[in-house]
């Protein structure tokens, strides 16, 4: 037994040594170009291009470095030499050059061009009032643009015409009313290209107005960050780099993606603070209420908030819920309200409650709370409760649902807001006012195509 052990412990230390004494798989792999990291390079054709280099985090990890070509007919790889790798160009197109080395890998886009004039603005795929983006740039919110609105809407979004289990790859493939190109790669590239008019906008009157990022910010921008990383993980990436090739598109790196999760972040907040500096007086409220055209008396009545929890049935396969899916739903909704009801009896742990168990995607993340509901906003049975009678803070019920959203809803009333009339005639001030503000902001923030536009979500 002791010989064995040590011929075992002998192979695995010659393993070891053979491997270059690097067991461990390497952090990061990134894509320079004389010193630089790239996403996008462009050569002439026929060219052979040299100063490419693969660049290995940690700089001590010494494992092999692999280069290949998604297309050897546009973009063949040369001579190899430790980490650099000379690239030929075959013909004009574009290609996906890859960098692996223990299982890590970074990916940059060649573009073969004809002549020596397209070099310049190859790289550009939108130019926004003066700034120049590249595809990678823009991809990135595109790609946001799919999955949040794949997320919101869930397995409704067939309803739209969208087929999320197909992935964003095939977004090219599928029809779409809404868009500019009848397809709905054509959509999300318009949302895009519209998003990021508005951000920049946004950041440079942040830049102009004081408006900065806070620490608290940036720890959330942070936790995103990390967030990404753990859903790297469960989908069996090894980085985050990996994760964004596969999801979002090639070339797009960890920098690129916070980048872009900053300027959101930033753009939100010139917005919100502008929205928040709007005031106005009673007198100005009830007045512009008057000139909306409503009868006296109407819609004054306070608003009310709640926090709920929805608990739908399952649907059979043809869409249909029988009356044992109505009544486990329902015996679900009892088993948690009374989880509650046997514990603190507070808002803070019914909101808990909510984050946990609900299956209302549009209140998940606040604990189920709706605020500022009118009349008739919800659906009958809890609108019922809500309106039918007066309500004290701390009232709970458990409703049945048997409309849209069937299951059964556990809800929590919250308290009285202000008179609706006096909501409708704030809003529809903030909005005139927030219209004519940021119709002048963007107004010279156009989006010019540039020459790698069409690059834009192609992976």
């Amino acid at each position: 037994m002791k010989k064995t052990l040590l011929i075992c412990l002998s192979t695995m230390l010659c393993i070891l040594l053979f491997a270059g004494c690097s067991a461990k798989t390497p952090d990061r792999v990134t894509i320079t170009y004389n010193g630089e990291e790239i996403t996008s390079i462009d050569v002439l054709n026929g060219e052979e291009l040299t100063g490419l280099s693969a660049v290995i985090s940690p700089s001590d990890y010494e494992g092999e470095i692999t280069w290949s070509s998604d297309d050897a007919g546009i973009v063949k790889i040369g001579a190899v030499n430790d980490t650099e790798c000379t690239l030929i160009a075959k013909k004009t197109g574009s290609a996906k050059v890859t960098a692996e080395c223990g299982g890590v890998s970074a990916s940059i886009r060649v573009h073969v061009q004809k002549n020596q004039d397209n070099l310049s603005t190859r790289d550009t795929a939108l130019t926004i009032h003066g700034v120049a983006y590249s595809s990678e740039q823009v991809t990135v919110c595109f790609a946001d643009q799919y999955y949040t609105f794949a997320e919101e809407y869930g397995d409704s979004a067939a309803y739209y015409g969208l087929d999320t289990s197909a992935g964003i790859k095939s977004l090219t493939e599928q029809y779409c009313d809404y868009s500019s190109d009848g397809t709905w790669y054509g959509y999300f590239l318009d949302a895009a290209v519209e998003t990021m008019q508005q951000a920049q906008a946004l950041c440079d009157y942040a830049a102009e107005n004081g408006i900065v990022l806070t620490e608290e910010d940036t720890a959330e921008i942070e936790q995103q960050v990390t967030d990404l990383s753990k859903k790297a993980e469960e989908t069996g990436c090894d980085t985050i780099e990996e994760y964004l090739a596969e999801y979002y598109g090639s070339g797009i790196s960890a920098e690129m993606f916070r980048k872009y999760l900053e300027n959101t972040a930033l753009a939100d907040k010139a917005y919100n603070t502008y929205v928040d500096s709007l005031s106005y007086s009673e007198d100005e409220i009830t007045a512009h209420y008057a000139e909306l055209g409503y009868e006296d008396g109407e819609n004054e009545y306070p608003v009310t908030a709640m926090r709920h929890v929805l608990i739908m049935a399952e649907a059979d396969e043809d869409g249909e819920y029988s009356e044992t899916a109505i009544a486990a739903a329902h015996e679900t909704a009892v088993q948690i309200y009374e989880e509650w009801a046997a514990g603190e009896k507070t808002e803070d742990s019914f909101a808990a409650l909510a984050e946990e168990y609900t299956d209302d995607s549009g209140s998940v993340k606040n604990g189920g709370l709706y605020e500022n509901i009118y009349d008739g906003q919800m659906v009958e049975g809890i609108n019922e409760w809500l309106f039918a009678q007066k309500r004290t803070p701390g009232d709970t019920a458990v409703i049945d649902n048997n409309g849209s959203y069937v299951g059964t809803h556990i809800v929590y009333f919250v308290g009285y807001g202000d008179l609706y009339c006096n909501i409708l005639a704030l809003e529809d001030l903030k909005n005139e006012d927030i219209s004519e503000w940021f119709a002048a902001l963007t107004t010279d923030y156009i989006a010019e195509q540039g020459a790698d536009y069409a690059s834009i979500g192609k992976y």
